[in-house]
């Protein structure tokens, strides 16, 4: 694949500058101050935007964006390694995601890691998507997440299906991390070529969200869950990230219960490169890709 000059140099900018700090920086304030500056200088502005907080769930914060004419609204879980990222660093992405699916989108700030470990991630995402729910009608909630937040999206799916729960329509998940019990190969095998992500910072994020549990619990690590009966999914991911082994074989997991399943993969673009719609036309795609498959 051909890619543009301005995600050249944002994968540049990611090799040089923030994969260092994020593996280097073990301060949960320091890595959400750094990232919150990235946010700032770097990230397109989502200026004709609306941002709402929602009057019965203080965590949840309404965006929406251009003509909304969806039934619906899709519920976003952010990335992060559980112990960084907020709305701040999502403006952009999920303005885009708004206008694109022509729904409102929610985006949950929920409770971060070491100060908040397992399950209280979990918790504010089942109770976000239950009150989503409750507003507009059992299957009409769809699931987006990164990251972190894609795998944590998983764990809510499993824990809904075994509660047997209403369920979401759709999920489209960017790079989620699956397994916090296994490093799979390419966890080493790309740790020069992913241009964002290091093992130290992952292992220090899941030793932070699991707090000594066991990681192979499916709330934790979805890659061990049972989805018998889950509504189609989307994963997109990157051949040069660390992570790469994890939406593989979560997708191969996914097929093996009967999971309608779409793996979208890339070459050369960095962990989570969703982040920069609006400034290079790979995350724009990525994020059209994404917004045609929940509401279609």
């Amino acid at each position: 694949m051909t890619i543009s000059i301005r995600q050249k140099l944002l994968t540049g900018h990611a090799r040089i500058l923030q994969k260092p700090l994020l593996s280097l920086l073990s301060s949960p304030r320091m890595l959400r101050s750094s990232a919150n500056l990235n946010a700032t200088i770097l990230h397109a502005k989502a200026r004709t935007a609306q941002f709402e907080e929602v009057s019965n769930d203080s965590a949840l914060v309404r965006v929406r964006a251009g003509q909304q004419k969806a039934q619906g609204a899709i519920l976003y879980l952010h990335g992060g390694g559980f112990i960084l990222g907020g709305l701040h660093g999502y403006r952009a992405l999920t303005a885009t995601l708004a206008a694109k699916a022509a729904m409102p989108v929610y985006f949950l700030e929920y409770a971060k890691a070491p100060e908040h470990p397992y399950p209280t991630a979990i918790n504010q995402a089942e109770d976000a998507f239950t009150n989503l729910t409750a507003t507009y009608g059992a299957g009409s909630i769809r699931i987006m997440g990164d990251s972190a937040g894609g795998g944590l999206a998983l764990a809510l799916l499993h824990r809904l299906i075994a509660k047997q729960s209403a369920l979401p329509q759709a999920l489209a998940l960017f790079s989620p991390l699956t397994n916090l019990a296994t490093e799979l190969p390419s966890f080493k095998n790309n740790k020069r070529s992913d241009a964002l992500l290091s093992p130290a910072f992952v292992r220090r994020g899941n030793a932070a969200y699991t707090a000594g549990l066991n990681a192979k619990n499916p709330e934790i690590s979805p890659l061990f869950g049972h989805f018998e009966g889950a509504p189609k999914i989307q994963i997109q991911a990157d051949r040069s990230e660390i992570l790469y082994d994890q939406s593989v074989a979560m997708a191969a997991h996914l097929k093996a219960q009967s999971v309608a399943v779409e793996l979208c993969e890339t070459d050369g673009l960095f962990h989570c490169y969703q982040m920069y719609t609006g400034r290079t036309p790979e995350a724009d795609h990525s994020l059209e890709l994404a917004a045609t498959f929940l509401v279609a």
